[in-house]
């Protein structure tokens, strides 16, 4: 759930050129995104909270729940809680699962332009190559030196 978030940095984050990126995972699903706050101008986190708690009352009506504000010291001494939490911090969850890809990103310096392919598996580039028009060639050399060994 969305309150406020800035949504021209999640469309730039979530809509990589689709020409540049070739991925062996799943497709994405172009889903509409939206603020609550567009729909709900006032709401603020502490009326979400509200709101969400009184649906899931109404949702159970007759069923025994337990409230309880939680502070994040709290949350710290919840042992399932902080293990989960562990491990979706570690690099091989966030990253090292990632699908294999191929990307291109292209980048205009005042020097050259600069195009670089790569191919990413498990989160690591393992293969890559620049192209360049760059007036000083030995510099692309060593990068693709670099890249080649991955």
């Amino acid at each position: 759930m969305l309150l406020n978030l800035d949504l021209t940095a999640l469309d730039k984050y979530l809509s990589p050129n689709k020409a540049k990126l070739l991925s062996k995972g799943v497709d994405s699903v172009i889903s509409r995104v939206m603020n609550i706050k567009e729909r709900i101008p006032h709401v603020n986190h502490e009326l979400y909270s509200q709101a969400l708690a009184g649906a899931f009352r109404q949702k159970w009506t007759g069923r025994k729940s337990n409230e309880k504000m939680l502070r994040v010291n709290d949350l710290e001494n919840i042992d399932k809680l902080m293990e989960i939490y562990e491990g979706y911090k570690k690099w091989e969850w966030r990253f090292g699962e990632t699908p294999q890809f191929t990307n291109s990103i292209e980048k205009k310096f005042d020097w050259a332009l600069i195009d670089l392919e790569f191919n990413v598996e498990k989160g690591r580039i393992t293969k890559g190559k620049v192209y360049s028009d760059c007036l000083v060639p030995n510099f692309i050399d060593e990068i693709n030196i670099l890249l080649e060994s991955g």
